[in-house]
């Protein structure tokens, strides 16, 4: 069953939670701005059964912001923890950005956006809300009415392959990838590690996805990289060269995969 862990600033409160995560709700409320200190509450509901405090329940202090609902916070440093509501009762609203693995749910939608900051712009297509998520319906804006500006998102590495199973295997078992998607009968995969993706296309011979790859590379940007640097020895990822701080400022490791091409991970030094 998954599990998360999450903390306050100072770590004095620290929970788990049990059980896979319902998708973020982001809340624009002049109260949720307040209380966060920023344009808007980024929240995932939970239930009290799978809410287990591991240290700390006895820090947290709550303050009835409006009449039946009750925002939580530590005492010690001030980290909005959760709200809950009296209108949902044995479900606490818990403040993602506590959480410490990366996640695989992803907002669903805005509430509020009538309240939101004049300053903070929406870019996405989620839907939005003017009031409540159970109580409006969701706003027929002008930017989801005009036609959608091409913006580039990702730019995402293709690398050659000379047998989609050797890269598939590689990937999983030596850098902890997932397949996301896997196309034999079109020469094509496609893996994932956070929010790490890279494509494979299958070369006609191995020879000729060798010769490639000799001069093919990729580099991913890394964020706590000697976490990472860590997991990958122990899946004995085979290093061109071990975790090394870079005269240009990064601080970088690097894995050949079984045809050669150069998956470099890097992290700006402090």
């Amino acid at each position: 069953m998954e599990t998360y862990t999450g903390s306050c600033l100072c770590g004095d409160v620290a929970f788990r939670v049990v059980g896979a995560l319902a998708p973020i709700q982001v809340c624009h409320c002049r109260q949720c701005r307040k209380a966060q200190g920023s344009a808007f509450a980024a929240n995932t509901p939970v239930r009290e059964e799978a809410l287990l405090f591991e240290r700390g329940r006895d820090l947290i202090r709550e303050f009835e912001s409006s009449a039946g609902k009750w925002r939580a916070f530590c005492s010690q440093c001030g980290s909005p923890v959760y709200s809950r509501h009296v209108d949902a009762p044995g479900v606490f609203r818990i403040r993602v950005g506590l959480l410490n693995e990366p996640l695989d749910v992803r907002p669903e939608s805005h509430a509020f956006v009538a309240s939101k900051a004049d300053w903070w712009r929406i870019d996405d297509h989620l839907p939005r809300f003017e009031g409540a998520r159970s109580s409006s319906s969701p706003v027929n804006t002008e930017a989801q009415n005009r036609p959608a500006r091409a913006c580039l998102d990702a730019a995402v590495p293709q690398l050659p392959t000379g047998d989609i199973e050797t890269s598939a295997d590689f990937f999983v078992t030596r850098l902890g990838f997932q397949v996301i998607g896997k196309f034999p009968e079109h020469g094509h995969l496609i893996v994932r590690r956070d929010d790490a993706e890279l494509h494979f296309w299958r070369a006609e011979s191995e020879q000729q996805a060798r010769r490639i790859a000799s001069a093919s590379s990729c580099y991913l940007r890394v964020r706590h990289i000697e976490a990472l640097f860590d997991a990958l020895q122990a899946l004995g990822a085979p290093f061109r060269f071990p975790l090394t701080r870079q005269p240009w400022g990064m601080h970088e490791m690097q894995v050949d995969d079984p045809y050669g091409n150069a998956i470099r991970f890097g992290e700006p030094l402090d």
